[in-house]
């Protein structure tokens, strides 16, 4: 099966990266929604190493590659005007009775950064509304 996928005007796609940690979190503003996890910065030594500052405590990560890319796609209905538009085209011919979609590429992910050690704590006290990690 063919799935179509829109890319930008520019043909460029912006590179994520998964961040893979242990634990649960837990917010200090007691909503459901972490927008703000932490402070992420590289290693001035190494460029592989990756630091995470959550609340009183900092883990130490490495940057690794992928076997396989990830593509991050936005599913999205065509409205009636486009697809009408697309069929005047001819760019698709769908059989009727499916639900007309779109995919559009909103990022790629080529690499992680793998937590995998406890973290430190720290002696400052965390800015204010960040996660705690537990």
């Amino acid at each position: 099966m063919l799935i179509p996928v829109q890319n930008d005007e520019e043909g460029t796609v912006p590179e994520w990266a998964l961040i893979e940690l242990q634990g649960t979190f837990e917010s200090l503003t007691g909503s459901d929604i972490i927008t703000d996890i932490g402070i992420l910065s590289k290693s001035a030594i190494d460029k592989d190493i990756i630091h995470l500052v959550i609340g009183y405590h900092q883990l130490e990560g490495r940057r690794q590659t992928l076997k396989k890319p990830l593509l991050i796609l936005d599913k999205q209905k065509i409205d009636a005007a486009l697809l009408a538009n697309m069929a005047e085209q001819s760019l698709h011919s769908l059989p009727h009775g499916l639900t007309r979609v779109k995919y559009s590429a909103v990022g790629i992910v080529r690499s992680k950064i793998l937590f995998k050690t406890r973290p430190t704590a720290l002696i400052s006290k965390p800015s204010a509304g960040h996660a705690a990690l537990k």
